[in-house]
């Protein structure tokens, strides 16, 4: 889950990543904060952007700031593997 802001320039920044991300078939659920601020708060989540990675209905791992691809995908490809 990508939760952003689109005033946000950190935001803007990883955008192309997580374009790159859902380009290359991971599964990417876009929150932009102001019009989802329920799903924001649900998820903890006060600063932006903040990167999700969900399995299941449990939050495995979370990031906040820009993240460099390699590390999203690391953490997207944990979540992948069979418990």
């Amino acid at each position: 889950m990508d939760f952003f802001g689109t005033w946000c320039p950190p935001c803007k920044e990883i955008a192309p990543t997580i374009a790159k991300l859902a380009q290359d078939g991971y599964r990417v659920c876009k929150v932009n904060v102001d019009d989802h601020p329920d799903l924001a708060s649900r998820f903890l989540v006060n600063t932006v952007p903040a990167l999700l990675v969900v399995k299941g209905a449990k939050v495995v791992a979370r990031f906040v700031g820009v993240q460099r691809e390699r590390t999203l995908t690391d953490a997207l490809d944990r979540a992948r593997e069979p418990a």
